[in-house]
């Protein structure tokens, strides 16, 4: 049995109404005037680089703009970009193959090749439309006037209120930054109180330097320990009283503009102040706010009127619920099953079909929505569905205004179709199952073994002395826990300054360091020291921090695969577009290293150095 409810039923379209006016508001702020708004690819001016022609054919001429765009799809990310002949070479068969599936996709149906493609393709084109269609229909229509605008500035002026503001620089010194700094080795037998007494010692000095005319901003970078401020010379911005700490705020109050405070303390150390700027409590005049508050007067016509077009669709739009079917629990229900109809007498614009995978899709929000738990009864059910319904309602008015013929949207609609359908095409040209064998790969890995070698797999630091003894100690101190760059610092040779930089060799080789010193490294574990190996340069300790292996084989296989697959997917382009073609095309090698990458919506790269010749 089908029940009618004429005109009733979409009190929860709420959602669909709130969704439409969020479209066109987006589209208001992005300045996107109803569609989305075409990134461009790159900022590259006209005279970067002269456009030249690198590759010609006898179905197109490729020129280098043309290969910069198909070069940064191709780029791998995190990769550092180098145009070889290989790759450039690839990138014109991509081009051309490209070409050529676009030329046939007319005898592509992308709707029985790819279904979930073509829905996603539907979406969007339903997503353009009712982009379109609240433009047109909602915002174009919308004018705000000056006085409007003058208007809901005096409604809304007390949220324009600006309290009392200040700008402030400061200095902060503490005993804990001491403690916990670079030098805290320093500083490991003082007490907290010494520490306290030293920090205003140091901030006194600092206060006197200011005085006698220093430049405050300076010494702030220099020796301010609030890590936030003292790259700015200590500049904390505009801020109201309130939220600083008390002893700050009143001494911020209390001090003039432009003049420097005593030494205060707070829960942060010791500081002075100097008080750069003083904004007392005003209204931001509407000059400053107008565009404010005439978006917010914009929204909220927008939100009126969108609420008003659906008010108008849904009095016009008979819904008919199939209540023997919405009696079912929903645990019995499968995807296809038919809920409710849309305008089923209307077989031009209407009979739209809600299925139970729509009404699933939304029923667990709806249930957090209304508090409910388990089981919807009929008459929510019968709410959710005429939410639902308001997405077809929006769609039967786009097709009886006439939107699916308007040639914006049947030019996009052909360029969309013909993306996709080229890109499965390509996927299923590519995607013949090719799987590289043990004996391609091995071969691959033999002619290339010196790739998968590690050319420096240690990383080390070192202690050298001239006493092996001397180093036999520091080791046992070391092993017993003491911090390994606390004995370079007391034991490393030469120039204090540079110690910690001489004891780090960073990732060495066997060529590296001496033999003695290469054997012992490479057998000493892990996190492990050494005892002392004796070089030409005297008794070392050697602790390794990591190790790289060499790969054979087998750990090899997972870079290899790869490799050979896409060498693989290069031969089968390069088959299918000269089967296309009546000759191969002509490179102009001598071009090469004028090709370059586009980086997506910033600058052109500058051309970069070639690897090898084709």
């Amino acid at each position: 049995m089908k029940v009618q409810f004429l005109g009733n039923g979409l009190n929860a379209m709420g959602k669909w109404v709130k969704i439409w006016w969020l479209v066109g508001v987006a589209a208001l702020i992005m300045g996107c005037q109803g569609g989305k708004k075409e990134l461009p690819v790159s900022e590259k001016t006209a005279d970067s680089f002269q456009v030249f022609v690198f590759a010609e054919s006898p179905l197109m001429t490729i020129d280098s703009d043309k290969m910069a765009d198909k070069l940064r799809l191709n780029q791998i990310p995190g990769m550092t970009p180098v145009i070889d002949s290989v790759v450039a070479l690839t990138s014109v068969y991509q081009v051309l193959a490209d070409t050529c599936l676009a030329l046939e996709f007319d005898t592509f149906n992308l709707a029985i090749e790819d279904p979930n493609l073509y829905k996603q393709y539907l979406d969007l084109r339903q997503d353009r439309i009712m982009r379109l269609m609240y433009q047109e229909i909602i915002v174009d229509p919308v004018k705000v006037s000056d006085s409007a605008v003058l208007a809901g500035y005096e409604t809304q002026k007390e949220s324009f209120k600006q309290p009392d503001r200040y700008r402030a620089r400061h200095i902060v010194i503490s005993g804990d930054s001491f403690r916990h700094g670079t030098d805290s080795a320093l500083y490991a037998t003082l007490t907290d109180q010494q520490l306290d007494s030293m920090a205003h010692a140091t901030l006194s000095q600092i206060r006197d330097r200011v005085t006698k005319g220093e430049n405050f901003d300076t010494l702030a970078m220099l020796y301010s320990q609030d890590v936030n401020t003292a790259a700015m010379g200590g500049d904390l911005g505009y801020f109201e009283l309130d939220q600083m700490v008390a002893p700050f705020d009143s001494t911020v109050k209390n001090t003039p503009v432009g003049k420097l405070s005593g030494i205060i303390k707070t829960e942060y150390g010791w500081h002075i102040i100097r008080v750069e700027d003083f904004s007392p409590e005003h209204y931001i005049p509407l000059d400053s706010v107008y565009q404010e508050v005439e978006l917010k007067l914009k929204e909220q016509t927008l939100m009126e009127k969108s609420r008003a077009y659906m008010d108008s669709l849904k009095q016009a739009a008979v819904i008919v619920y199939d209540t023997a079917a919405l009696m079912i629990v929903d645990s019995l229900h499968h995807d296809d099953d038919p809920l409710a109809y849309v305008d089923p007498d209307d077989t031009v614009y209407g009979n739209d079909t809600l299925y139970f995978r729509e009404y699933n899709q939304n029923v667990l929000g709806f249930k957090r929505y209304k508090g409910i738990e388990g089981e919807l009864p009929l008459s929510d059910k019968t709410e959710l569905l005429s939410s639902v319904a308001v997405r077809y309602l929006l769609a039967q008015a786009a097709r009886e205004l006439g939107y699916l013929d308007d040639p914006r949207v049947v030019e996009w609609s052909r360029e969309k179709i013909k993306q996709y359908s080229t890109s499965v095409m390509r996927t299923r040209l590519l995607g013949d199952g090719y799987e590289p064998s043990d004996e391609e790969m091995r071969a691959y890995f033999d002619a290339h073994i010196d790739d998968y070698a590690v050319e420096r797999p240690l990383t080390v630091q070192h202690i050298v002395f001239a006493d092996s003894s001397v180093a036999e100690l520091v080791r046992d101190q070391l092993m017993s826990g003491v911090d390994f760059i606390e004995m370079v610092d007391k034991y490393y040779p030469g120039d204090p300054d540079i110690r910690r930089a001489a004891a780090d060799l960073g990732e060495i080789g066997p060529n590296d360091m001496p033999g003695e010193f290469w054997r012992v490294g490479l057998a000493t574990p892990v996190g492990a020291i050494s005892h002392p190996v004796k070089t030409e340069y005297g008794y070392h300790l050697i602790k390794v921090l990591s190790r790289k292996y060499s790969l054979d084989f087998g750990q090899a296989v997972a870079k290899i695969k790869p490799i050979l697959m896409r060498d693989h997917q290069r031969q089968i382009l390069r088959a299918f577009v000269d089967s296309r073609l009546s000759e191969a095309p002509k490179i102009r090698w001598e071009y090469l290293d004028k090709l370059y990458f586009v980086r997506p919506g910033g600058p052109t790269l500058p051309p970069l150095p070639t690897r090898t010749d084709p």
